[in-house]
């Protein structure tokens, strides 16, 4: 498991601020950090294009991000090393380094670049931090 202390502000600081003001947006509306980051890689681009998750069964990027994300958070040993280099950032460069180091680990993975699952991986340890990581990773299914 990843071993940091998680702090509950300040996680979009690591998005781009046009995209972390359309995220608080959807927020204070009511949608969840988890309902966000959902729609977030379903619905990115134009109306009249289909975004990043097709909008339909072919694909869901947005579960194959969180699945990666919690592997990486917590303890799947493929990302050992990166997950060793995360701690080393953290201590150095905060959320934004964590979040970028998590980005560029689990992109090929996903088959999406490092710079678009950035506000996904944002929210999801939002999210992670207001119940902790080790309950965040029980209630995901793991140990």
């Amino acid at each position: 498991m990843l071993q940091i202390e998680l702090t509950e502000e300040g996680w979009l600081d690591a998005v781009p601020a046009v995209q972390a003001t359309l995220i608080r947006q959807l927020v204070d509306d009511g949608s969840t950090e988890e309902q966000v980051a959902e729609i977030w890689l379903s619905k990115v681009g134009a109306s009249t294009t289909s975004g990043f998750g097709v909008g339909g069964p072919m694909q869901s990027f947005y579960a194959n991000v969180k699945a990666e994300v919690i592997a990486f958070v917590c303890g799947d040993a493929k990302y050992q090393a990166e997950r060793t280099q995360a701690e080393a950032i953290w201590k150095t460069h905060g959320k934004i380094g964590l979040v970028a180091a998590v980005a560029a680990a689990i992109s090929p993975y996903v088959g999406l670049a490092a710079a678009a699952i950035i506000p996904v991986i944002a929210l999801l340890f939002s999210l992670a931090a207001k119940v902790g990581l080790n309950a965040f990773c029980k209630s995901c299914g793991m140990p």
